[in-house]
């Protein structure tokens, strides 16, 4: 069976992804990146959520539950955090179970769950995230959540680092979108050298250009760009699972 890579740079329509696919989605600024920081400290799974009001309701079932997420960026009022990586601390997500709802992180997430397998995607766990999709045999989408319908300068690098990764490990880029993804991603990171603090540093130099990283930056949390940019911190898979829809460490 053909080893295939498709890339979508927004949520792609219903039925674009096949039952036979896996889906790997990303929102490095900063669902995804949140996931694994919260999944890394503890917590239980991350529940996602359409709307805030729904959010809310399922959280009034569980006692021990963590709101958390965003609207244009900024916190929900009266939730415990926003969508901060570096706030979902093990004192905090320990034991707990996530309810989170975000702009565009966890509406392409919810999105992709026509697919026999989603897993997240963040740089903080890249190498982790890469090497259990090596082995599989069929079509893999690599699934951007964008901004606003728009397409994510910081998605397109993850997936295009991604798709880099596994066409070396024998996939074929199956669309102009991939290409685009990987030629974007050896244009501006390839020849950076991968020791971890030196590729770090220029990893946070390159998302602070992007639309998503001027708007953190405006709203006061560029600490941010800094937390998603820890590249390969976490060794950890993060899994999303049916009955009710969650994420989980796997």
């Amino acid at each position: 069976m053909l080893k295939s890579l498709r890339t979508h740079y927004l949520p792609p329509r219903p039925g674009t992804i096949g039952p036979d696919d896996i889906a790997v989605v990303t929102d490095i600024l900063r669902a995804s990146s949140v996931i694994v920081a919260a999944l890394s400290a503890g917590a239980k799974c991350v529940r996602p959520f359409l709307e805030i009001d729904d959010a809310i309701e399922a959280a009034k079932l569980d006692p021990e539950a963590l709101l958390c997420g965003e609207r244009t960026g900024i916190k929900v009022p009266g939730f415990d955090l926003g969508n901060s990586p570096g706030d979902f601390t093990s004192d905090r997500c320990r034991g707990r179970t996530a309810f989170m709802t975000t702009t565009n992180g966890t509406r392409a997430i919810l999105a992709a769950t026509g697919a026999k397998l989603v897993k997240i995607l963040a740089f903080t766990n890249m190498s982790a995230t890469v090497k259990c999709l090596e082995g599989f045999e069929g079509t893999i989408h690599l699934v951007g959540s964008g901004t606003d319908g728009y397409e994510s300068w910081e998605d397109v690098l993850a997936c295009g680092m991604a798709a880099d990764r596994l066409i070396s490990a024998g996939f074929e880029a199956a669309d102009d979108t991939t290409r685009i993804a990987v030629a974007m991603f050896r244009n501006e990171l390839g020849a950076v050298d991968p020791a971890p603090g030196t590729f770090r540093t220029k990893l946070g130099q390159v998302l602070r250009r992007g639309r998503g990283g001027r708007r953190v930056r405006e709203i006061g949390l560029e600490k941010d760009i800094d937390e998603v940019a820890r590249f390969d911190d976490f060794a950890i898979l993060c899994q999303v699972k049916a009955d009710p829809w969650r994420i989980v460490a796997n």
